[in-house]
């Protein structure tokens, strides 16, 4: 499946989530406010990125993730909460729970399209204990569209152990959520919401769905600039990329820099995906992409910590076009 395409800017995004954008050199390859204790059942109702970090055809990448037999629904992810526990009681009115989400999209998806986000959850209150997944101290997530209240339930890989489990003061759960964008869902501002424990925080305007529009292109090929080629769970890479204009010049509107690649990570094996980010000026323009026309972007991928080791592929696409280059990455334990 094509990845998410980069013609419009990001548009109405906290300042918050826009970084510097990294460029180098191009190397062309051979191929809400806070809702303290809302109700968790309001958070679980359906319509989620580490990754980092989502993205071939969206329903066939969440069926993949399933077939690995780990995919969790973001139903009670933090487990049963103890009440037995006489040194770690069930958090009160005096627990404190702070949340985030460290992914910013390249450009905005539009219905139909798979996104991951890199969301976590840090107890900063006293020590509490729960039993359930031994990774079940992370945050479920939903997409709350602003004008309508359409929600986006989010999805991650879990574990199905079951264990007695403290969380103590500063811990902090992580996990990469995927949302897969309906075809019918409404376009617009979306607000990600975040739960654990039975607290809940909105983020507000993490993105915009909007609508993609961009000319029909046959000749485009992708590059990417070699690198050390390994890393080990938990770990942030980046990867140099690189979209070369080989047919006729074609027009656009959108952000300055939006002729750069989209990018993905999908493991060989299972089909885990980790979605390449980068970051985009917020002007929006109409320019003209002319015949040799190079675009590059610096990619940056945060490798989950329960991410499946072993080979992974990259993905580059741009528009309707991709090109999948092997054996890119090898994800182990040292």
């Amino acid at each position: 499946m094509k990845g998410e395409t980069l013609f419009e800017k990001m548009t109405d995004i906290s300042d918050t989530y826009i970084a510097e954008a990294s460029l180098t050199s191009p190397v062309k390859a051979a191929g809400a406010k806070r809702k303290p204790f809302a109700s968790l059942s309001h958070a679980l109702s359906s319509g989620l990125g580490v990754a980092c970090i989502c993205f071939i055809v969206a329903i066939a990448a969440v069926v993949g993730m399933a077939a690995w037999g780990r995919m969790g629904t973001a139903a009670d992810p933090a487990g049963k909460l103890s009440d037995t526990s006489e040194t770690n009681p069930l958090p009160s009115d005096d627990y404190r729970f702070s949340f985030g989400c460290s992914n910013v999209l390249s450009s905005p998806p539009s219905p139909g399209d798979q996104v991951c986000l890199e969301t976590w959850v840090i107890n900063e209150g006293a020590p509490f204990t729960f039993e359930g997944s031994s990774m079940g101290f992370v945050p479920t997530a939903a997409l709350v569209h602003t004008d309508t209240g359409y929600r986006i339930q989010g999805n991650y890989v879990t574990t199905k152990d079951i264990q007695r489990i403290t969380v103590n003061t500063g811990d902090k759960g992580m996990v990469s959520q995927v949302f897969v964008i309906p075809v019918d869902a409404p376009t617009g501002i979306y607000d990600l919401e975040l739960s654990c424990c039975g607290e809940s925080e909105i983020l507000p305007r993490v993105f915009t769905v909007a609508i993609r529009t961009h000319p029909d292109l046959t000749n485009l090929s992708f590059g990417y600039e070699p690198f050390d080629g390994f890393a080990i769970p938990g770990d942030r890479i980046e990867i140099t990329t690189q979209v070369v204009n080989e047919g006729a010049p074609f027009t656009f509107e959108g952000s300055s820099m939006g002729f750069a690649p989209t990018a993905v990570l999908v493991h060989k094996d299972t089909g885990y995906r980790i979605q390449g980010d980068f970051a985009v000026t917020d002007d929006e323009v109409r320019f003209t992409i002319n015949t040799g026309d190079t675009g590059r972007a610096t990619q940056m991928f945060w490798i989950p910590a329960d991410a499946p080791t072993g080979e992974y592929e990259l993905h580059l696409s741009f528009a309707d076009q991709e090109q999948v280059f092997e054996n890119v990455l090898t994800v182990a334990i040292p």
